[in-house]
């Protein structure tokens, strides 16, 4: 029990209500998730997150959830959490008893396994309360995103870019895809993680673009998504070599054109606040801030439980 809440392990018969009350969140873009597609992202490749989902329970009555996703990046070990809470049981102290179970769970883990951990809590600023919860676990504010907004996506050309071939990826291009991805940002992202996120049910291969140079080395891609009129861009991505070119632009320009032709009026995507390039591409594009988010970081060691 904690604190009036009991919080117990993830059973496959939570997803139905967790896929409810993610649905009922405005500010997450996975509503109209159903159970089967919620329980399938807990095996994405390599996060553990099936094993590190839990449930929060008042009188049997599931009331949140939070998954964690783990990152090895070697001598460390980054972790991101997704949670939500009922509507009706926000600001009321969950989100607190949420926190403080992540901080000791994640303890225990670093002592048994003996690494360090990075919990990452994400604070959205269109969400009341979040910025506060960092501070009460004493957690030191670091990487800050802007969440840009367009909608004036009937004002967008795409012109083809010589040099250049844009085609939707096959799995036969996952290997690629996720060495664009680790050239561009210095991830860690694996073939496996790859063809999990193109089986994913709203995986629209039309909304996906590799950009590959006519030489046939893939340079380039944006994925994108759409539910209901509302688009986001998760992720663009333009290996260091390529960068400069306009490939970007270009694509870009094509997505945000594929998005409004199928059905979208508004897309978002976030940018960090010292990306001048990007910010003046997105900009030039019709995108202007809407809201921000900052990373805030605890590093939990070993010795934290001695």
């Amino acid at each position: 029990m904690v604190g009036g809440v009991i919080i117990r392990l993830y059973q496959q018969s939570d997803a139905e209500a967790i896929a409810a009350m993610i649905n009922q969140d405005p500010l997450n873009f996975q509503y109209g998730l159903t159970a089967q597609e919620f329980d399938r992202e807990l095996d994405e490749p390599g996060e553990r997150i099936r094993e590190n989902t839990f449930v929060l329970l008042v009188h049997a009555q599931i009331i949140g959830y939070l998954s964690l996703c783990f990152s090895d990046s070697g001598d460390r070990i980054h972790v991101y959490c997704y949670a939500g809470v009922d509507q009706d049981w926000r600001r009321k102290g969950i989100g607190t008893r949420i926190l403080q179970f992540i901080v000791q769970h994640l303890t225990n883990i670093a002592v048994s396994e003996e690494r360090t951990i990075v919990f990452v809590h994400r604070a959205d600023s269109r969400a009341a309360g979040l910025t506060e919860l960092a501070l009460q676990q004493d957690m030191i504010p670091g990487h800050e995103l802007r969440i840009l907004r367009n909608a004036q996506l009937d004002r967008i050309a795409a012109d083809p870019l010589p040099g250049y071939v844009l085609s939707s990826p096959k799995h036969s291009d996952a290997a690629s895809w996720a060495a664009i991805y680790n050239d561009a940002f210095g991830g860690h992202k694996t073939a496996d993680q790859v063809i999990h996120e193109f089986k994913r049910s709203d995986y629209n291969p039309d909304l996906y673009i590799l950009a590959t140079s006519i030489d046939g080395m893939p340079a380039a891609f944006v994925s994108s998504k759409l539910v209901g009129e509302m688009g986001k861009i998760p992720t663009l991505a333009v290996r260091p070599e390529h960068q400069g070119q306009g490939l970007g632009q270009a694509l870009l320009a094509e997505v945000l054109t594929r998005l409004r032709k199928a059905g979208a009026i508004e897309v978002t995507l976030t940018v960090g606040i010292d990306n001048r390039k990007a910010l003046h591409l997105y900009k030039k594009l019709g995108f202007g801030s809407y809201a921000t988010r900052c990373n805030y970081y605890k590093e939990i060691r070993p010795s934290s439980a001695k």
